[in-house]
């Protein structure tokens, strides 16, 4: 009997889910409901019903049973907290997995390989941006000059492949660029003991400035030379059937994930940003690691500029506007806590895959720009909301 509740229960959570798709396809297409849709939101309804009635009874069933069995309570609420703590933990992925499946209700070439692939390579430099963000984050803090450090980088590298320089000058220029921005940030931070917030706000505008005096406040391409097509592989080549710019965020997370999770200094990041004085107190070099850490933040921005850059085949002064917003929301998505010392980087590029995921579906539906901003708005406000109620939980 109480298989054929579950079972029950089960089929109705599959009723009511195919309700709500069925609803956001009749929003979004804006058709009436059709025989066949008729049918389907009769057969939701009926089957939520019941999946709701056998719940509540299996509920009364459970509580009575704990009245008269104190040890079936424990057992029960185990159950309980197990399921809860995986939702928790892989929260993320259930996201995204539940987005992909609306999302590709709403238009039939959402959920194509050809089109998920096309959105890991549009938003690989969105993944790299947040995973060095995350280093920033999960030591309580923030680095909002990213995406200008993205454009100065990005900048440099074509201004170098333009003249006629080796593309590996090129690549290891602006990375060197991101890392010396990134140790500028820190060594305020750390050493001054400034506001991250502060700090980034003022390196946001001094990179956009001089990105402006750099390219002179007009777009270049890269050129004909014989360099620039080596270069623009980077942004647009692909190795079998993946693109470059996956190949760099795979191996991107990869490094990531080794240095945030089997170092010591990965060790430290969480320390400090879940107990600064705890971690003091405990022998950590507090300054050293977040000097590092923000390095490896601007080093990040450094390798997302140059896959940019080499992508549109041009450098841009507006290159990265707006960039830091997405970024830091994949990694508030992807369970990084705003609050520091929580979440796993590899969850940053779940968060990515998602924003990618609404930026695509967006552009696939035509909704304009202006809503666009407004939407990825909403959907970080929500993301906040959420960190900061697992965090209260």
């Amino acid at each position: 009997m109480k298989s054929i509740k579950k079972a029950m229960i089960l089929i109705g959570a599959a009723g009511g889910f195919a309700l709500f798709l069925v609803s956001v396809y009749r929003i979004f297409n804006a058709q009436l409901v059709n025989a066949p849709s008729f049918l389907i939101l009769i057969a939701g309804i009926v089957l939520l019903a019941a999946g709701i009635v056998c719940y509540n009874s299996s509920v009364r069933e459970q509580k009575a049973l704990q009245k008269q069995d104190p040890s079936a309570k424990s057992a029960y609420m185990d159950r309980v907290q197990s399921v809860v703590d995986f939702s928790g933990r892989y929260r993320p992925v259930l996201i995204m997995l539940l987005v992909a499946a609306v999302f590709s209700c709403m238009h039939p070439r959402f959920l194509t390989g050809a089109n998920f692939l096309n959105i890991l390579k549009q938003n690989s430099h969105y993944g790299i941006l947040a995973a060095g963000v995350c280093f920033a984050i999960l030591l309580g803090g923030i680095d909002i000059s990213i995406g200008s450090v993205l454009a100065f980088s990005g900048a440099v590298a074509a201004l170098i492949v333009s003249s006629g320089g080796s593309v590996v000058l090129a690549v290891v220029a602006a990375i060197l660029i991101g890392a010396a921005a990134g140790l500028a940030n820190g060594v305020f931070i750390a050493r001054f003991k400034l506001q991250p917030m502060i700090v980034s706000l003022a390196t946001m505008s001094i990179f956009r400035g001089a990105t402006l005096v750099l390219t002179d406040g007009k777009s270049f391409p890269l050129g004909k030379l014989p360099g620039s097509d080596m270069f623009k592989a980077i942004g647009q080549g692909s190795v079998g059937f993946l693109p470059v710019p996956v190949l760099i965020l795979i191996v991107v997370y990869a490094a990531m994930f080794y240095i945030l999770n089997m170092t010591a200094f990965g060790r430290h990041v969480y320390a400090i940003g879940g107990n600064e004085e705890a971690a003091r107190l405990s022998g950590i070099n507090v300054e050293i690691t977040k000097i590092i850490a923000h390095m490896m933040s601007g080093l990040m921005a450094g390798v997302a500029g140059v896959m940019v850059t080499a992508r549109v085949a041009s450098a841009t002064p507006t290159a990265g506007n707006g960039y830091e917003m997405d970024a830091i929301a994949a990694a508030v998505i992807g369970g990084i806590s705003l609050r520091g010392g929580e979440g796993q980087v590899l969850f940053a590029i779940v968060g990515a895959v998602i924003i990618g995921m609404l930026n695509n579906i967006l552009n696939l539906m035509n909704v304009s720009s202006y809503y666009q901003t407004i939407i990825k708005g909403v959907v970080i406000l929500i993301a906040v909301l959420l960190d900061a109620k697992s965090k209260d939980r």
